[in-house]
């Protein structure tokens, strides 16, 4: 909380923000130090907290003869495969100018996607080298962030020893503020959807991963439907089962979600590639196999008499519009995505249901971009329309 409370007049531009790194620079008369903010998901900000720090990679890029720079700071939960976040260095831009001129000490803050800030510390580097390469090759016009971005992801995928001794290690140390705080937020607009308590909670670190993010993707969907359209979590009075994690009653579709998360903590983030990949795997079938439970529900009987955590019923009327799943895990891998796809067309020839899936970072986008119920809607119908084609659904980019 340490920047939102000594800089709150800038706490609506980081709101805008959509992610990825943001530079402020530093004021003397006010003793401000130059800030890196880092806008990501938590396990991104759980690891720099575990490893003490992260590393910049500069990746070479080359379009129509002009070379140029992409950043990639990477967060090594695992050892060849960090997390990354990838920003393409553009001549002129902001961030391009403030890096080649950033000082070796500065302080670091981390937000999450809805722009809590869960991690501040003051941090070390040695940049000299950076800097000058940063002023030497980043020359590719800001027209080519799609092949700028695919190059450096395919570089980095790639990359050597040498790469790895070349890159800049940004060491975090002392804490600005207490990173085992809990969140409380208590706004009205954010929870007057149904089933909403009134207020939410969230740390860095989360043992129980299943509300927290349920509430989480409620809130990214406010970003496209009016709250009083979205129900969280409806139990079913007859069985006392779930309907679906989320629902959500729009003009032209009703969607369930379906939401798959893990614990954010030490323990989860350690675990080895292999583990997570064949977790991310098996959440996914769980969602389907949820899912499928829920159209067969409401295929039994369109008006469903349901309960919510507050204790108040409600009935949802499912004739008249036609139902759309979505499952939101975690974190997909896109050297599985032939797996995944194989299961949601399973699903899909099953049930005869449209059903699309992304994870969590992935969802946060797309609910950023795409902010009209017809905006969402088409670009799930362009995904499956891209799987029908191809046999395997894309991963979305934005």
């Amino acid at each position: 909380m340490y920047f939102s409370l000594m800089r709150p007049e800038l706490m609506k531009k980081i709101g805008e923000f959509a992610g990825g790194l943001l530079v402020v620079m530093g004021d003397k008369s006010s003793d401000h130090r130059p800030t890196l903010i880092i806008k990501t998901h938590k396990e991104v900000i759980l690891t720099a907290r575990l490893q003490k720090g992260f590393k910049f990679y500069l990746a070479p890029c080359e379009a129509g003869g002009v070379s140029g720079l992409s950043l990639i700071s990477a967060f090594f939960d695992d050892t060849e495969n960090p997390l990354t976040i990838n920003s393409p260095l553009n001549p002129g831009a902001s961030l391009t100018l403030a890096f080649a001129e950033w000082p070796d000490e500065f302080d670091v803050c981390f937000f999450d996607d809805h722009s809590r800030e869960l991690l501040s510390c003051r941090a070390t580097a040695t940049l000299q080298a950076f800097r000058s390469r940063i002023l030497r090759e980043a020359k590719l016009s800001p027209s080519r962030p799609g092949e700028m971005h695919d190059q450096a992801e395919q570089w980095f995928s790639t990359r050597n020893p040498d790469d790895d001794r070349q890159a800049f290690l940004v060491t975090l140390g002392d804490e600005l503020f207490p990173s085992s705080f809990v969140h409380l937020d208590a706004r009205d607009d954010q929870h007057a959807f149904h089933g909403s308590i009134g207020f939410s909670k969230t740390s860095l670190v989360r043992d129980d991963p299943g509300p927290p993010q349920e509430r989480d993707i409620i809130f990214l969907l406010q970003r496209v439907f009016a709250p009083g359209s979205i129900i969280h979590g409806p139990i079913k009075i007859a069985g006392r089962d779930e309907l679906a994690d989320v629902v959500v009653l729009g003009d032209e579709v009703n969607i369930l979600v379906q939401a798959k998360d893990s614990p954010n903590t030490v323990e989860m983030l350690t675990r080895t590639l292999d583990k997570k990949k064949s977790r991310s795997l098996h959440q996914l079938k769980e969602a389907l196999s949820q899912l499928g439970g829920s159209i067969s529900s409401v295929r039994r009987d369109s008006l469903q008499h349901l309960k919510l955590a507050t204790g108040d019923e409600i009935h949802i009327d499912f004739t008249g519009k036609p139902v759309v799943g979505i499952v939101i895990i975690r974190e997909l891998f896109s050297d599985s995505y032939e797996e995944y796809s194989e299961r949601a067309f399973t699903f899909m020839e099953k049930y005869q249901m449209p059903v699309v899936f992304f994870d969590y970072p992935e969802f946060n986008m797309l609910t950023r971009h795409c902010t009209s119920e017809q905006q969402l809607i088409s670009a799930c119908d362009q995904v499956l329309s891209h799987a029908h084609e191809n046999g395997m659904y894309p991963k979305m980019r934005f």
